[in-house]
């Protein structure tokens, strides 16, 4: 109910005394649970925080081969559209970039991601072109609000097989 709020009016837009109203309760009970705006919101985004450190986990340990790029693109993919209103509102709102109990959580993860698509010794250039296609994934999710989960799915997936299937590179070189 909060996240749709969050969607609607911008974080900054929604009171809590919106979110109560809308849920038939007062504002200091809101408070009294979550205290904070901002810890509000960081209990709305925690249930997809949670699905991406399991995401992480089950990748834990496994070499950087392209059976394990594979499986790592399907989980992200996956991620991204089970929660694609909550990615689409923490890439779109700018009161999302300001809120400190999500920014240094969404920064970990973030430098995490790249983990299972690069080697461990992938040189500079490498890393950029992985981090630059995951987020290209991750905005095309809040792209196309007109797709269904499934088609969002199905086009993600093959951008991202398109992307990241070729081998890891194994030598720096130098921009031009």
């Amino acid at each position: 109910m909060a996240l749709g709020l969050f969607v609607e009016n911008s974080y900054e837009g929604t009171s809590l005394q919106m979110i109560a109203s809308v849920l038939g309760i007062t504002k200091p009970a809101i408070t009294y649970h979550f205290g904070t705006k901002e810890d509000l919101l960081a209990a709305v985004a925690e249930p997809a925080f949670v699905d991406v450190e399991k995401y992480f986990d089950s990748l834990e340990g496994q070499q950087t081969t392209a059976v394990r790029r594979r499986e790592a693109l399907t989980g992200y993919v996956d991620l991204l559209v089970r929660h694609r209103s909550l990615m689409v509102f923490l890439l779109q709102d700018a009161g999302v970039v300001r809120n400190q109990a999500l920014k240094g959580r969404v920064a970990c993860l973030a430098e995490r991601l790249t983990q299972p698509f690069v080697r461990d010794c992938a040189d500079t250039g490498e890393r950029v072109y992985v981090a630059a296609a995951l987020g290209g994934l991750r905005s095309a999710t809040a792209a196309f609000p007109e797709l269904s989960d499934g088609e969002l799915h199905a086009y993600l997936l093959e951008a991202g097989r398109r992307m990241l299937s070729r081998p890891a590179r194994r030598s720096p070189s130098s921009p031009e």
